[in-house]
């Protein structure tokens, strides 16, 4: 099982900066916008405010299957993509239309090569 969530958190300089993570059986992974690396680091204390955005139930995955799948959706940005809120299929379907389309690029370049 996979929580997202968005919110915001305060850094250790003051700032208020926003952020999106997973919670899995297997920790936290956490985006901080502005920045490409996640991390899997975060303080309840640092947290600001919190949105749950949806939910993902990943039956039968190991953790790196359900890193890979938090990564990407955390980094491709689609938690905050209009009708995902409390969809985890939502999520899902986009994340497998980009790996399609993505698929479909590298076909056409091939052939073109």
């Amino acid at each position: 099982m996979v929580i997202f969530y968005k919110g915001a958190m305060r850094t250790e300089a003051g700032a208020e900066v926003a952020v999106s993570w997973a919670e899995t059986d297997f920790g936290v992974t956490v985006l901080v916008s502005g920045s490409d690396e996640l991390v899997h680091d975060l303080k309840s204390e640092q947290i600001t405010d919190v949105e749950p955005v949806t939910t993902l139930d990943l039956p039968g995955l190991d953790r790196e299957g359900v890193e890979v799948i938090t990564d990407n959706i955390l980094k491709g940005g689609y938690l905050g993509m209009p009708g995902v809120k409390g969809k985890g299929e939502a999520v899902l379907f986009i994340l497998v239309n980009e790996a399609i389309h993505e698929l479909a690029e590298i076909a056409r370049d091939e052939n073109e090569n």
